[in-house]
């Protein structure tokens, strides 16, 4: 189990893990850091959970976390610059944070748009951010991390809705869940201060899974199928359709999938 010893002794990093709670079992370690956040807890207040049993990711879907396997933590920030336009890019941040700390122990990841990280074409992370605002101005934002560290922490094929893997399958060997607890910290504390620059819009991109190829995206209730040529403003893909013709897909695009060739 991850134990608040051998955390705390190293934290806080970048101002990022103090106060810290480390909980053996709970439902949800974002609905915890949310009820924190609302009782005024600071930013960097980290919770992070030995296992998880009512996870959340995007789109109310389900993340479970079996003890002694995966890493679940929830992290409260308090940006002062962001704006309900821009409040996309804090889990950009958390994606980009997760794919240098897992660079860190050899693998190769990508992002596929907006926030899950893959290992190979199966995802191994995924990021849920819950916020809170007071007209334009955020109160609070959790920062949910979740990663499939050890062999049994993802779930069969049947269970989810993108094929699942883990860093100790892709790596053949064990990961340490305290250490890269902490090279994402430190990875947040570089890129959360760059909320809004263009060069965390650049590193996202450059990291995205399936650019220049052919995907299927779910939005406002119908599929757009392209190519995948950008990013905007807005944070939604951009898809260069089979007539040449470019479209935009919201941010709350729920689905992005690769698909094999240009539609018919």
């Amino acid at each position: 189990m991850l134990t608040e010893e051998g955390l705390r002794a190293r934290l806080p990093i970048g101002g990022f893990g103090l106060p810290l709670h480390v909980l053996a079992s709970v439902g949800s370690t974002n609905d915890v850091a949310v009820d924190l956040a609302l009782a005024g807890a600071p930013e960097g207040t980290l919770v992070v959970a030995d296992s998880q049993t009512r996870g959340r990711g995007r789109s109310g879907r389900p993340w479970q976390t079996r003890a002694g396997t995966a890493l679940a933590m929830s992290l409260i920030l308090r940006p002062r610059r962001v704006r309900p336009a821009t409040a996309w890019e804090i889990g950009v941040a958390g994606a980009l944070a997760v794919a240098e700390a897992v660079e860190t122990e050899g693998a190769a990841p990508r992002i596929k748009w907006p926030n899950d990280v893959l290992l190979g074409e199966r995802k191994a992370a995924g990021l849920l951010v819950d916020a809170s605002w007071e007209a334009e101005r955020m109160v609070h934002a959790v920062l949910g991390i979740g990663v499939n560290v050890l062999a049994g922490s993802s779930p069969p094929d049947d269970e989810v809705d993108f094929p699942a893997t883990n860093l100790e399958h892709v790596l053949g060997r064990p990961v340490d869940r305290g250490t890269l607890l902490l090279a994402v910290l430190e990875s947040l504390a570089r890129w959360v201060p760059r909320l809004g620059s263009a060069g965390l819009r650049d590193a996202w991109w450059q990291r995205m899974a399936y650019r220049q190829q052919w995907v299927s995206v779910e939005t406002a209730g119908r599929e757009v199928r392209g190519m995948l040529t950008g990013i905007d403003a807005a944070g939604g893909v951009v898809l260069r359709l089979e007539g040449g013709e470019q479209v935009h897909a919201g941010a709350g695009a729920s689905r992005l999938r690769p698909i094999d060739r240009a539609p018919e």
